[in-house]
């Protein structure tokens, strides 16, 4: 049976399981005061968290529909949230600029990391769960090290906001790679111990707001706000397929856990399943009532969660398209929805300022983490299920102990809204790094151990160091088009 989780943002804001086969609504559930934004499962797939723009993260037990906790600390919207491989630490990511670190069974935060300068927008885990990846609003995205809260690096990749970002599935650190995309059109490929853009992909007509790596990570999917999903292959660059029947933005692709087929989903209020190998689309499940801002299928494959703006998650079975789960409490829209490494858990962030962690198979919510002062647009467990990151408005990368959910680290370093963060595979003996992207137009990459910023990227920008002090001739308004485009002016620039 496969189950798929939607958040939202209509006046309701609930979760709602679905099944994904018949389409029906198979629990919904209810506690959050405005839009949710995004939800996890925890690692043993009994759990989900939900992230709101209430400013609260909740925790539910999936199969009882209860909330578990309610998790207060940020100030504002959570936009993302995630929880820990090990099924014990949630992420939360705000408005608020900051992280915070939960304990999934307690609510307790365990750390609040303060580096971010802009709203935290997405956040996830590293495979091995010591590093989480974050984005914000300040096009960075940065990697924290989740047992100092350091953030350890930085990457400034795109010429414009960063709002989203995949590591590989590749279990060899060595060959570590970050997925980024933003308003620039492009998709960007980065090593991550070189900092070095490896590759850019070009055909997107309009910002690109997700990416996700096929599971055997020589493919990859995005999609943005030229209503296309594109396939590409990642060592050719050869876009394979373009996919078109959305007729709006999308927000969100994912792969399934085999990796033959793809689901897309965004303002539409559409969910589309296709053919990885063919490029068609294979069924769409069409009862959301609001924008479908992200999906997730559940480790098994048998069921797609969805997060919706109307404050709801839903599992859907994916066969017979039915809606099986609803998962309820956030209070508003939904950003973001992870599943823990052993899948009984789920954890989302919301608009609320919230992340809450479900118990998936009751739909209770066990905690809700707060901490963030603004939505919390993304959340990512590591990859132990211990630790959750989680990034969004307040310009902040968070780290949370999933079982006691205390926030253990705030990361603060971006200066705009976080849209996304991974954690990504170290090497033997390295703290755990974490990615996070901004629309400050970086990618910070952070040591999640001691909290340091290890590496910021970014693009070259067209006139990048150029001083234009004694220039004369310009209007304010070239003079400023100038200065957006990496001029200078009486000052040396900014490194990274």
């Amino acid at each position: 049976m496969l189950r798929c989780v939607y958040p939202g943002g209509s006046a309701d804001h609930t979760i709602k399981l679905w099944h994904v086969n018949t389409g029906e609504c198979l629990k919904t559930l209810q506690g959050h005061t405005s839009i949710v934004w995004s939800v996890a499962f925890s690692a043993d797939d009994k759990m989900l968290v939900s992230g709101s723009a209430d400013g609260t993260v909740r925790i539910w037990n999936v199969e009882a529909m209860q909330c578990l906790h309610i998790l207060h600390g940020h100030t504002t919207h959570v936009w993302c949230v995630a929880c820990s491989t090990d099924g014990k630490t949630i992420a939360s990511g705000s408005s608020d600029t900051t992280i915070r670190f939960w304990d999934i069974y307690t609510g307790e935060c365990l750390k609040s990391i303060q580096g971010h300068t802009h709203t935290v927008r997405s956040l996830t885990f590293s495979p091995d769960g010591q590093t989480l990846i974050v984005s914000d609003d300040n096009q960075n995205v940065k990697f924290w090290n989740i047992r100092t809260g350091q953030c350890f690096r930085t990457f400034c990749g795109h010429g414009s906001g960063v709002w989203a970002l995949a590591t590989s599935p590749s279990i060899d650190s060595d060959h570590s790679q970050i997925l980024a995309s933003g308003e620039d059109q492009t998709v960007k490929l980065w090593d991550i111990h070189t900092g070095q853009c490896i590759k850019t992909l070009r055909g997107h007509t309009n910002w690109v707001r997700t990416v996700a790596f096929h599971p055997q990570g020589k493919t990859i999917a995005s999609a943005g706000a030229d209503e296309t999903v594109r396939i590409w292959d990642v060592d050719t660059g050869k876009c394979l397929h373009i996919l078109q029947s959305h007729t709006n933005w999308l927000l969100s692709v994912t792969f399934s856990p085999d990796g033959k087929t793809l689901a897309s989903g965004g303002s539409d209020k559409q969910v589309r399943i296709w053919d990885v190998k063919t490029g068609q689309c294979l069924g769409v499940l069409c009862s959301h009532t609001n924008i479908v801002s992200s999906l997730v299928y559940t480790p098994d494959g048998k069921m797609l969660i969805s997060c919706c703006a109307d404050a709801l998650v839903r599992a859907w079975d994916v066969v017979t398209g039915e809606c099986l789960k609803t998962f309820r409490g956030h209070t508003n829209g939904i950003w973001s929805a992870k599943f823990s490494p052993d899948g009984q858990t789920l954890v989302s962030s919301s608009q609320d300022a919230t992340i809450k962690i479900w118990d998936f198979e009751t739909c209770q919510c066990l905690r809700t983490f707060e901490g963030h002062t603004r939505a919390v647009i993304t959340v990512a467990f590591s990859p132990d299920g211990r630790l959750l990151a989680s990034g969004g408005t307040d310009q902040t990368v968070r780290i949370w102990n999933v079982k006691t959910g205390e926030c253990l680290r705030v990361l603060k370093g971006h200066t705009r809204w976080i849209y996304a963060i991974a954690f990504i595979h170290s090497r033997p003996g390295q703290n755990p790094i974490l990615a996070s992207s901004s629309e400050d137009q970086t990618i910070q990459l952070w040591d999640t151990e001691t909290g340091q910023c290890l590496k910021i990227l970014r693009s070259p920008k067209p006139y990048e160091d150029m001083n234009i002090t004694a220039v004369v001739g310009l209007t304010e308004s070239q003079r400023a088009t100038l200065l957006a485009l990496g001029a200078v002016e009486g000052t040396e620039s900014d490194s990274c």
